[in-house]
């Protein structure tokens, strides 16, 4: 073992890298999660850049996917909103071109 350790070359030296005069600093935006309900005939319609992109990047066919976009919903304040505006079990919540049953949390 000890042959084998004199046999690794030395470390180079690290080299310092010289002074930037200028640097590029990258800052993450917070999404705009602003969003808006009102009423449709029978359906509460929630709309909002952030909500409907989220509905359309869920995938509904597991049960995973929707926990988390009714988790989402509910940190956003649309739950809160929805039942302010009136919104029980079984009313119908439209978010774009997806529309589902609100449910109370048990």
């Amino acid at each position: 073992m000890a042959d084998a350790l004199d046999a690794i070359p030395a470390a180079p030296p690290v080299e310092e890298l010289p002074q930037l005069a200028e640097r590029k600093i990258y800052r993450l935006e917070k999404e705009d999660d602003e969003f808006t309900v009102r009423r449709e005939n029978d359906a509460f319609v929630v709309e909002g850049a952030a909500v409907e992109r989220l509905a359309k990047r869920t995938d509904f066919t597991r049960y995973d996917s929707a926990v988390r976009f009714a988790n989402i919903l509910r940190k956003m304040g649309v739950d809160e909103e929805l039942r302010r505006r009136g919104a029980v079990d079984g009313s119908t919540i439209r978010i774009g071109e997806l529309e589902f049953e609100f449910t109370e949390k048990a």
